[in-house]
C-alpha cells in the first residue's frame, strides 16, 4: 500500500469549533456522517493533504510506516479518505460476483 494512493473524500468539510474540528462528509452511497475529529482523523487529513511521504512522517513527525498506514486506513474504513481499489479481483467463472464468501 502506498500512502500517495489515497485521496481526501471529495465531500469532506472541515469546520472549526469551539469544542475542536467538526468532519461532514457522505459516502459513495450517499449516507451522512458528522462527528468530532479525533486527533488521528485530522492526522490522516493532514498527511492527504501536505503529500506527506512515508520518510517525512519518520523524520518529521517520529511516526513509523506501519502507524501511518494504520491511520490511513482507519480514517479510509470510516469514509474520510479514499482508499485505493484492491487489485485482488474474484474469479466470477468460479465465484458468482453475488456470493459473499466469507
Amino acid at each position: 500500500m502506498h500512502i500517495s494512493k489515497f485521496d481526501l473524500n471529495p465531500t469532506l468539510s472541515v469546520e472549526q469549533t469551539t469544542e475542536g474540528f467538526l468532519l461532514s462528509w457522505e459516502t459513495p452511497d450517499g449516507e451522512s456522517f458528522e462527528k468530532h475529529a479525533e486527533n488521528s482523523e485530522l492526522l490522516a487529513i493532514k498527511i492527504i493533504a501536505e503529500e506527506l511521504t512515508l520518510q517525512q512522517l519518520k523524520h518529521d513527525h517520529q511516526m513509523s510506516p506501519l502507524r501511518a498506514k494504520k491511520t490511513l486506513r482507519n480514517a479510509a474504513r470510516q469514509g474520510i479518505l479514499i482508499a485505493p481499489e484492491s487489485k485482488i479481483k474474484r474469479n466470477t467463472a468460479l465465484f458468482a460476483a453475488d456470493i459473499d464468501i466469507p
